[in-house]
């Protein structure tokens, strides 16, 4: 069985949809020489003066998403950093344990930065080790994280929506022409400055931080494969007509159309929840608890953990505007709770709970229909 712990399952299926705080800490596992200051090690840094202190190269993909990171997230983002000496995302994510484990659980999105992007032919194998990576830590750490890879754009890129990895975002475009790896570092500045409930693309929130946005040799503005690669899944810029500036088309995650997780919005809710429901429940392991002659946990012991978790949640969450409410019902709270009580917690040494949080719609699409007005 394991030692006594806390184990949160992430349900799915329910939508059947086709200033910088702990919540926006990225880490970032790059490929350094023999011999750096980083080789082997998680640091954490603010400000973009690391790329002189760790003597990061310039011209190297490692500095140019470091550079586009605080260009996007502000000077003064909390950025942890790991130097490996593998070149490629496969040998980067091999070592992601170990340095999520050294940042002790404060990394909430994982940016892997190999010399280039994934190519076609490892696309798969590299989302499947990141994925299982993040699956990894989320239940031996419980400290869930997103990992991002760049990807090199090729006109033969597979579709993401086939595959199940709802914890691993692919980014394609960058901000040079012809590139061989991705503005990965955009995505995760941006990722850094907004709560967790905010969509990337948010156009309110204003364009990205960057003078030109390509995919292949083109422009973002002329391209015509910037539909295709949205509509299979990546997370790639985008202009709109008549607004200056690039923004992200989508957050979506390599994973089914179908899949609640697949937003890297709802992803990132769901994890802050997670990691809110754990610090309240891991309280009650190995505590007293009530129940009834059936060996049931009494109305009262369940009461009091509805209660408490659903308030460290209300404070932690919809206090904070990361969960929806309904204004019009009263003593809505945007999370629900409830405590088996029908578990026979005497014989089995386990109780059950179930925790719901509501989270934001998004305006992906805008129906309006325009016409004359006449007046009788």
């Amino acid at each position: 069985m394991g030692l006594p712990n806390v184990n949160i399952d992430f349900a799915n299926g329910a939508f059947g949809s086709v200033g910088q705080s702990a919540d926006g800490v990225v880490g970032m596992i790059i490929t350094v020489e023999s011999g750096s200051a980083l080789l082997d090690k998680a640091v954490c840094v603010y400000t973009s003066d690391c790329l002189t202190k760790y003597n990061i190269a310039e011209g190297t993909a490692a500095h140019k998403a470091i550079k586009e990171f605080y260009a996007e997230a502000g000077e003064g983002a909390e950025l942890w950093l790991y130097g490996s000496e593998a070149i490629n995302a496969s040998g980067l994510i091999a070592e992601g344990k170990t340095f999520l484990k050294a940042a002790n659980g404060r990394v909430r999105v994982l940016a892997v930065v190999p010399t280039t992007g994934i190519e076609v032919d490892t696309i798969n194998s590299d989302a499947l080790a990141a994925q299982t990576l993040a699956e990894t830590v989320t239940t031996t750490m419980f400290a869930p994280v997103v990992v991002l890879l760049p990807v090199k754009y090729s006109d033969s890129l597979p579709s993401l929506t086939s595959m199940g990895y709802n914890r691993v975002g692919l980014v394609v475009g960058d901000t040079v022409a012809n590139s061989a790896t991705s503005m990965i570092g955009v995505l995760a500045g941006r990722i850094a400055k907004i709560d967790v409930q905010v969509h990337i693309g948010r156009v309110k929130d204003g364009s990205l931080k960057v003078a030109s946005a390509y995919i292949g040799a083109e422009d973002i503005s002329v391209s015509d494969v910037v539909e295709t690669l949205f509509t299979n899944g990546y997370i790639v810029p985008r202009c709109f007509v008549g607004k200056s500036g690039y923004f992200f088309a989508d957050d979506c995650l390599a994973t089914a159309v179908s899949d609640d997780y697949r937003s890297l919005a709802r992803r990132r809710v769901i994890d802050k929840a997670y990691r809110v429901a754990y610090a309240a429940l891991v309280e009650y392991v190995n505590d007293n608890l009530d129940v009834t002659n059936e060996g049931t946990l009494s109305e009262m012991s369940a009461k009091a953990i509805e209660q408490e978790v659903e308030s460290k949640i209300y404070n932690s969450m919809t206090a904070e505007g990361n969960l929806s409410t309904d204004k019009s019902v009263d003593g809505d709270t945007g999370v629900k709770v409830l405590v088996d009580t029908t578990n026979d917690v005497v014989s089995t040494n386990q109780i059950n709970v179930s925790i719901m949080v509501k989270p934001y719609g998004y305006a992906k699409y805008i129906e309006v229909e325009l016409g004359f007005l006449k007046e009788d």
